[in-house]
């Protein structure tokens, strides 16, 4: 009868073991899934963060282009000499590069998320783009001199807008890339 008891009592043991042990793992195995969880969030918005920071970095690197482009615009308005028009080919071209590594950083901005910050990066696009196509108008035109007062206002006007949507981007950013 004891050798009964003691395979009872080792049973019972084995059993209250096991179910401790399991208990064990299974809290282990919720606790990694939720760490994985955790750093996968972390690796995504720091990747969102990258993509955003690239994006405004890329955005007031092209704003600063323009800003040389259009002072020279300005400047130039009536000039027709070679070394003028050279030289104000030279910013466009400069300008112009700018613009395409600008274009490069929203795809990547909007692609990167979070959903609730893409309209603001499609809205500071289309403010940059407005901004841009009224220069490359004042470029292209052929009565630049005669011109020159109301395109000149209208890229103020512009620039207005993009610092604006400039100003709702960053917020928008910081709200939500700020976890």
């Amino acid at each position: 009868m004891t050798g009964l008891w003691a395979a009872v009592f080792g049973m019972v043991g084995t059993l209250i073991g096991g179910c401790v042990t399991y208990a064990a793992n299974r809290l282990n195995v919720r606790q990694q899934a939720e760490q994985a969880a955790r750093t996968r969030e972390l690796h995504v918005l720091d990747r969102q963060y990258a993509a955003h920071f690239e994006f405004i970095t890329r955005t007031d690197r092209f704003i600063e282009q323009a800003r040389e482009f259009w002072w020279l615009l300005d400047e130039l308005a009536s000039a027709d000499g070679e070394e003028q028009t050279a030289e104000l080919d030279r910013v466009y071209r400069l300008y112009s590069e700018g613009w395409s590594n600008y274009f490069e950083s929203v795809a990547a901005a909007e692609f990167a998320g979070p959903p609730a910050l893409v309209p603001a990066v499609q809205e500071l696009r289309t403010a940059v783009a407005d901004h841009s196509n009224a220069l490359d108008g004042w470029y292209e035109a052929k009565d630049r001199a005669k011109t020159r007062k109301s395109r000149a206002d209208k890229c103020i006007s512009n620039r207005d807008a993009v610092n604006e949507k400039r100003a709702h981007y960053i917020v928008s950013a910081q709200r939500l890339l700020d976890k």
